[in-house]
Parts: C-alpha cells; structure tokens; sequence
C-alpha cells in the first residue's frame, strides 16, 4: 500500500479525480479523518468534501503510472 495526499477544490475535480481513478483494477481509498471511502465513488468522496485534504491509499506497488495520472491532484 502507498499513500498520498490529494486536494480537491470542487466537484468538477471530483468527478475528473473519479474518472482518472476508476481506470486502474487496484484498490483506491480515500481517508479523511476516520472516514474512509472507495475513490472510484463519486458519491463517496463527494461526501467526504472539498476543501481540504483527503489520504489516498493506493493497494498496489506499481504506483508511477497512477502518480502520474493523478498528479493535478496530488498535494505535499
């Protein structure tokens, strides 16, 4: 499991951040606080919010192609 941290401002990120996701056939999670979500569910990471950071768990270990997929989203 790899871990990083994306920040969405809207809901047009967020549907664009579900798009990207759902792409790949690994295990994506968002955390945020003690929540936890699929972040292939717009639903769900709509419900987690905008506006601030969220953790993303990413269960695979080749994670450079999804890094670079994401990369408008990923924040230090």
């Amino acid at each position: 499991m790899k871990e990083l941290q994306v920040y969405f401002e809207g809901k047009d990120e967020v549907v664009d951040f579900v798009n990207r996701v759902s792409k790949y056939a690994c295990e994506v999670d968002l955390r945020v606080g003690r929540f936890v979500v699929d972040a292939k569910s717009i639903l769900g990471v709509l419900g987690i919010g905008t506006g601030k950071k969220a953790k993303m768990q990413v269960f695979t270990d080749n994670i450079d192609m999804i890094k670079k997929d994401l990369a408008p989203f990923i924040v230090a």
